[in-house]
């Protein structure tokens, strides 16, 4: 890897987790669907709020969209890097440390960080068209 391209990962939150999970051996890294129903349901509703702001063409809506995607991306984000502090102290083997939650949580939050980020993506997909 040269310098460029391991800046690049070590800048990305996204990344960095993914780099993580290869380094803890952990190559089933996030859950494939949604199980959280408090998660499942925010999703459902962003969704259809970013519907109805296609819809009408509201931008101001979209951008209030945008700027509440991206203040929980950075939440989320945050909460990500404290869950993998525990595993990363306890290579080669963190399931040799009692986080198996912590695994639980390490895969959750990363992938409600993917879901994020592709949210944020189809928003800014919306605000090129309009």
């Amino acid at each position: 890897m040269d310098i460029n391209q391991a800046y690049r990962v070590l800048r990305d939150p996204a990344s960095r987790a993914e780099v993580l999970f290869e380094l803890l051996g952990l190559h089933e890294v996030a859950e494939r669907t949604v199980t959280d129903p408090a998660l499942l349901s925010e999703m459902l509703e962003q969704r259809e709020l970013l519907d109805g702001a296609r819809r009408e063409k509201d931008k101001s809506h979209l951008l209030a969209l945008k700027d509440k995607n991206r203040e929980r991306e950075r939440q989320v984000e945050a909460a990500l890097g404290e869950a993998f502090r525990p595993l990363v102290e306890h290579m080669p083997d963190p399931t040799a440390h009692a986080a198996g939650a912590g695994l639980d949580t390490v895969r959750r939050l990363y992938g409600e960080l993917k879901y994020l980020r592709r949210f944020g993506e189809e928003v800014a997909a919306i605000e090129d068209e309009m």
